[in-house]
Protein backbone atom coordinates (compact mmCIF):
# COMPACT_ATOMS: atom_id res chain seq x y z
CA UNK A 1 0.00 0.00 0.00
CA UNK A 2 2.63 2.52 0.80
CA UNK A 3 5.18 1.79 -1.83
CA UNK A 4 1.93 2.00 -4.74
CA UNK A 5 1.22 5.22 -2.84
CA UNK A 6 4.79 7.04 -3.48
CA UNK A 7 5.07 5.66 -7.03
CA UNK A 8 1.65 6.90 -8.24
CA UNK A 9 1.48 10.68 -9.12
CA UNK A 10 -0.81 13.23 -7.52
CA UNK A 11 -3.08 12.90 -9.88
CA UNK A 12 -3.19 8.78 -9.13
CA UNK A 13 -1.45 8.02 -12.31
CA UNK A 14 1.23 5.36 -12.30
CA UNK A 15 4.62 6.28 -12.87
CA UNK A 16 6.24 4.62 -15.99
CA UNK A 17 9.84 2.64 -14.84
CA UNK A 18 9.98 -0.51 -16.39
CA UNK A 19 7.22 -2.60 -17.51
CA UNK A 20 4.64 -0.69 -15.96
CA UNK A 21 1.20 -0.13 -17.90
CA UNK A 22 -2.61 1.23 -17.14
CA UNK A 23 -5.45 -0.97 -18.06
CA UNK A 24 -3.49 -4.36 -16.52
CA UNK A 25 -4.28 -4.38 -13.16
CA UNK A 26 -6.72 -2.13 -11.15
CA UNK A 27 -6.15 1.34 -10.87
CA UNK A 28 -5.05 3.36 -7.34
CA UNK A 29 -8.76 4.69 -6.85
CA UNK A 30 -10.03 1.20 -7.48
CA UNK A 31 -7.76 -0.09 -5.17
CA UNK A 32 -8.69 2.17 -2.66
CA UNK A 33 -12.41 1.18 -3.02
CA UNK A 34 -11.69 -2.16 -2.80
CA UNK A 35 -9.66 -1.94 0.72
CA UNK A 36 -12.18 0.30 2.14
CA UNK A 37 -15.38 -1.99 1.32
CA UNK A 38 -13.09 -5.25 2.91
CA UNK A 39 -10.20 -3.85 5.37
CA UNK A 40 -12.80 -0.95 6.26
CA UNK A 41 -9.03 0.77 6.10
CA UNK A 42 -8.06 4.07 4.05
CA UNK A 43 -6.10 3.65 1.13
CA UNK A 44 -6.27 7.18 0.21
CA UNK A 45 -2.35 8.40 -1.31
CA UNK A 46 -0.33 9.36 2.07
CA UNK A 47 3.71 9.44 2.61
CA UNK A 48 5.75 11.79 3.99
CA UNK A 49 7.94 14.44 1.83
CA UNK A 50 10.92 13.00 0.86
CA UNK A 51 10.68 8.83 0.93
CA UNK A 52 13.75 6.70 -0.10
CA UNK A 53 12.31 3.55 -0.69
CA UNK A 54 15.90 1.43 -0.29
CA UNK A 55 15.12 -1.53 -1.16
CA UNK A 56 13.57 -1.17 -4.55
CA UNK A 57 15.70 2.01 -5.73
CA UNK A 58 13.64 5.23 -6.24
CA UNK A 59 13.33 8.36 -4.68
CA UNK A 60 10.25 10.46 -4.16
CA UNK A 61 10.08 14.03 -3.13
CA UNK A 62 6.90 16.03 -3.00
CA UNK A 63 7.44 19.54 -2.30
CA UNK A 64 7.68 22.69 -3.71
CA UNK A 65 4.42 22.60 -5.76
CA UNK A 66 5.81 19.49 -7.20
CA UNK A 67 6.49 16.04 -7.16
CA UNK A 68 9.73 13.99 -8.38
CA UNK A 69 10.34 10.56 -8.55
CA UNK A 70 13.59 9.13 -9.40
CA UNK A 71 15.31 5.71 -10.12
CA UNK A 72 18.52 5.11 -8.05
CA UNK A 73 18.44 1.36 -7.97
CA UNK A 74 19.80 -1.68 -9.55
CA UNK A 75 17.45 -3.07 -11.79
CA UNK A 76 15.47 -5.94 -10.67
CA UNK A 77 14.54 -8.27 -9.88
CA UNK A 78 18.45 -9.22 -9.92
CA UNK A 79 17.14 -13.47 -10.34
CA UNK A 80 14.53 -12.32 -12.65
CA UNK A 81 14.73 -9.27 -14.73
CA UNK A 82 12.13 -9.83 -17.75
CA UNK A 83 10.47 -6.62 -17.11
CA UNK A 84 13.23 -4.45 -16.72
CA UNK A 85 14.25 -1.81 -18.74
CA UNK A 86 17.35 0.30 -19.07
CA UNK A 87 16.12 3.20 -17.41
CA UNK A 88 18.81 3.88 -14.87
CA UNK A 89 18.79 7.37 -13.46
CA UNK A 90 15.78 8.17 -15.31
CA UNK A 91 12.91 10.41 -13.40
CA UNK A 92 9.21 11.39 -13.75
CA UNK A 93 8.22 15.11 -12.64
CA UNK A 94 4.26 16.65 -11.97
CA UNK A 95 4.42 20.15 -11.66
CA UNK A 96 0.90 21.84 -9.66
CA UNK A 97 -0.50 18.35 -9.88
CA UNK A 98 0.28 18.02 -13.56
CA UNK A 99 2.04 15.39 -15.70
CA UNK A 100 5.25 17.23 -17.20
CA UNK A 101 7.76 15.18 -17.55
CA UNK A 102 7.26 11.41 -18.23
CA UNK A 103 8.94 7.99 -19.39
CA UNK A 104 7.77 6.04 -22.53
CA UNK A 105 5.62 3.41 -21.30
CA UNK A 106 5.23 -0.24 -22.81
CA UNK A 107 2.65 -1.30 -25.67
CA UNK A 108 3.95 -4.74 -26.25
CA UNK A 109 5.46 -7.95 -25.24
CA UNK A 110 6.11 -8.97 -28.71
CA UNK A 111 9.95 -9.32 -29.72
CA UNK A 112 10.12 -6.86 -32.59
CA UNK A 113 12.20 -3.18 -32.97
CA UNK A 114 9.22 -1.49 -31.19
CA UNK A 115 9.64 -3.34 -27.28
CA UNK A 116 13.15 -3.14 -28.04
CA UNK A 117 13.05 0.88 -27.95
CA UNK A 118 10.52 0.65 -25.70
CA UNK A 119 12.88 -1.17 -22.79
CA UNK A 120 16.26 1.15 -24.21
CA UNK A 121 17.96 4.07 -22.38
CA UNK A 122 16.73 6.13 -25.26
CA UNK A 123 13.43 5.61 -24.21
CA UNK A 124 13.48 6.94 -20.15
CA UNK A 125 14.20 10.48 -19.14
CA UNK A 126 18.19 9.75 -18.54
CA UNK A 127 21.29 9.35 -20.88
CA UNK A 128 22.25 7.45 -23.36
CA UNK A 129 26.26 7.00 -23.94
CA UNK A 130 27.21 6.34 -28.02
CA UNK A 131 23.80 5.05 -28.70
CA UNK A 132 23.76 1.91 -26.06
CA UNK A 133 21.80 1.18 -23.80
CA UNK A 134 22.91 1.37 -19.53
CA UNK A 135 21.89 -2.20 -19.56
CA UNK A 136 21.95 -4.85 -21.90
CA UNK A 137 18.39 -5.29 -22.79
CA UNK A 138 17.55 -7.60 -25.52
CA UNK A 139 14.74 -10.17 -26.92
CA UNK A 140 11.92 -9.44 -25.01
CA UNK A 141 12.59 -10.14 -21.36
CA UNK A 142 15.74 -10.90 -21.58
CA UNK A 143 19.20 -8.99 -19.58
CA UNK A 144 22.57 -9.11 -20.32
CA UNK A 145 25.09 -6.93 -18.29
CA UNK A 146 23.21 -4.53 -16.11
CA UNK A 147 24.05 -0.96 -14.45
CA UNK A 148 24.72 -0.86 -10.61
CA UNK A 149 24.24 2.30 -8.97
CA UNK A 150 26.67 3.70 -6.48
CA UNK A 151 27.92 6.89 -4.00
CA UNK A 152 23.62 7.63 -3.61
CA UNK A 153 23.68 10.84 -1.91
CA UNK A 154 20.36 12.12 -0.94
CA UNK A 155 20.32 15.60 1.18
CA UNK A 156 17.37 17.53 2.93
CA UNK A 157 18.18 21.36 3.40
CA UNK A 158 15.44 23.53 4.44
CA UNK A 159 14.97 25.45 1.57
CA UNK A 160 16.49 22.73 -1.06
CA UNK A 161 16.51 18.89 -1.50
CA UNK A 162 18.88 17.55 -3.76
CA UNK A 163 19.21 13.56 -4.76
CA UNK A 164 22.86 12.39 -6.85
CA UNK A 165 24.40 8.96 -7.83
CA UNK A 166 26.26 7.42 -10.62
CA UNK A 167 26.60 3.69 -12.25
CA UNK A 168 28.51 1.91 -14.09
CA UNK A 169 26.44 0.58 -17.18
CA UNK A 170 28.53 2.45 -19.82
CA UNK A 171 32.14 0.77 -18.38
CA UNK A 172 31.82 -2.09 -20.53
CA UNK A 173 32.26 0.34 -23.46
CA UNK A 174 35.51 1.53 -24.38
CA UNK A 175 36.56 4.07 -22.71
CA UNK A 176 34.93 3.24 -19.44
CA UNK A 177 32.22 5.74 -19.01
CA UNK A 178 30.38 6.60 -15.79
CA UNK A 179 27.37 8.72 -15.44
CA UNK A 180 26.42 10.99 -12.59
CA UNK A 181 23.51 12.90 -12.17
CA UNK A 182 22.45 15.30 -10.21
CA UNK A 183 18.79 16.48 -8.85
CA UNK A 184 18.39 20.17 -7.22
CA UNK A 185 14.66 20.56 -6.27
CA UNK A 186 13.82 23.73 -5.20
CA UNK A 187 11.10 26.33 -4.12
CA UNK A 188 9.94 26.89 -7.65
CA UNK A 189 12.35 25.35 -9.84
CA UNK A 190 14.01 21.56 -10.48
CA UNK A 191 17.80 21.63 -12.02
CA UNK A 192 19.44 18.49 -13.92
CA UNK A 193 22.60 18.09 -14.18
CA UNK A 194 24.64 14.93 -16.15
CA UNK A 195 28.61 14.21 -15.64
CA UNK A 196 30.25 11.62 -18.10
CA UNK A 197 33.36 10.69 -16.93
CA UNK A 198 36.20 8.53 -19.42
CA UNK A 199 35.99 8.48 -22.80
CA UNK A 200 33.52 8.30 -25.53
CA UNK A 201 32.02 9.68 -28.58
CA UNK A 202 28.25 11.25 -27.84
CA UNK A 203 26.17 11.31 -24.70
CA UNK A 204 22.72 12.12 -25.42
CA UNK A 205 20.21 13.60 -22.26
CA UNK A 206 16.47 12.94 -22.89
CA UNK A 207 13.55 14.87 -21.88
CA UNK A 208 9.91 13.32 -22.95
CA UNK A 209 6.92 15.70 -22.25
CA UNK A 210 3.69 14.45 -21.40
CA UNK A 211 1.31 13.98 -24.40
CA UNK A 212 -1.07 16.77 -23.12
CA UNK A 213 1.81 19.08 -23.39
CA UNK A 214 2.63 21.44 -26.09
CA UNK A 215 6.37 23.31 -25.81
CA UNK A 216 8.08 26.37 -27.68
CA UNK A 217 11.77 26.74 -28.18
CA UNK A 218 13.04 30.07 -28.50
CA UNK A 219 15.47 30.78 -31.86
CA UNK A 220 18.74 29.76 -29.72
CA UNK A 221 17.34 26.58 -28.66
CA UNK A 222 18.55 27.61 -25.22
CA UNK A 223 15.25 28.31 -23.59
CA UNK A 224 11.56 27.21 -23.79
CA UNK A 225 8.13 27.17 -22.62
CA UNK A 226 5.77 24.41 -21.71
CA UNK A 227 1.87 24.72 -21.90
CA UNK A 228 -1.12 22.87 -20.46
CA UNK A 229 -4.59 23.79 -22.82
CA UNK A 230 -2.36 27.07 -23.66
CA UNK A 231 -1.72 27.96 -19.88
CA UNK A 232 1.79 27.98 -19.11
CA UNK A 233 2.70 25.32 -16.67
CA UNK A 234 6.77 25.61 -16.59
CA UNK A 235 9.56 27.31 -18.16
CA UNK A 236 12.68 25.39 -19.20
CA UNK A 237 16.52 26.70 -19.91
CA UNK A 238 19.48 24.31 -21.64
CA UNK A 239 22.19 25.74 -19.33
CA UNK A 240 25.20 23.19 -20.47
CA UNK A 241 24.63 21.48 -23.73
CA UNK A 242 23.48 21.50 -27.23
CA UNK A 243 19.64 20.85 -27.10
CA UNK A 244 17.18 20.09 -29.92
CA UNK A 245 13.41 19.00 -29.84
CA UNK A 246 12.22 15.71 -31.74
CA UNK A 247 8.81 14.02 -32.25
CA UNK A 248 8.32 10.81 -30.55
CA UNK A 249 5.55 8.84 -29.31
CA UNK A 250 4.03 7.75 -25.66
CA UNK A 251 2.54 4.64 -24.69
CA UNK A 252 0.20 4.79 -21.91
CA UNK A 253 -1.40 1.46 -22.33
CA UNK A 254 -0.42 -1.63 -24.51
CA UNK A 255 -1.43 -1.48 -28.44
CA UNK A 256 -2.19 2.46 -27.51
CA UNK A 257 0.13 5.43 -28.35
CA UNK A 258 0.22 9.51 -28.22
CA UNK A 259 2.61 11.76 -29.85
CA UNK A 260 4.56 14.00 -27.29
CA UNK A 261 7.52 15.69 -27.59
CA UNK A 262 11.53 14.40 -26.74
CA UNK A 263 13.71 17.65 -25.82
CA UNK A 264 17.30 15.82 -26.36
CA UNK A 265 20.77 17.59 -25.29
CA UNK A 266 23.97 16.28 -26.25
CA UNK A 267 26.85 17.20 -23.86
CA UNK A 268 29.63 20.00 -24.22
CA UNK A 269 32.69 18.91 -22.75
CA UNK A 270 31.20 15.89 -21.20
CA UNK A 271 28.29 17.81 -19.07
CA UNK A 272 24.79 18.82 -19.74
CA UNK A 273 22.57 20.69 -17.64
CA UNK A 274 18.54 21.44 -17.70
CA UNK A 275 16.78 23.95 -15.52
CA UNK A 276 13.00 23.97 -15.20
CA UNK A 277 11.14 27.04 -13.55
CA UNK A 278 7.51 26.89 -12.29
CA UNK A 279 5.34 29.67 -10.58
CA UNK A 280 4.49 29.22 -6.65
CA UNK A 281 0.93 28.57 -5.79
Amino acid sequence: KHWLNVMVHPDNSLSFFNDTTNEVAPSNQELSQYCLRVFKTDFKRSHTALENLRQSGYVAIDRYSSYLIVDVGRIGLQYNPGHAHADTLSFELSIHGKRALVNSGISTYEINKERSWQRGTSAHNTVSIDNQDSSEVWSSFRVARRAKTFDLKVIDKPNQISVSCSHDGYKRLRGSPVHTRLWKLNSNSLKIEDKISGVFSIAKARYYFHPDITIKLDELKKCGKAYISQDLLFKFEIKNGYGYVDESLHYPSFEEKEPNKCLIIECVDKEACLVLNWSEV
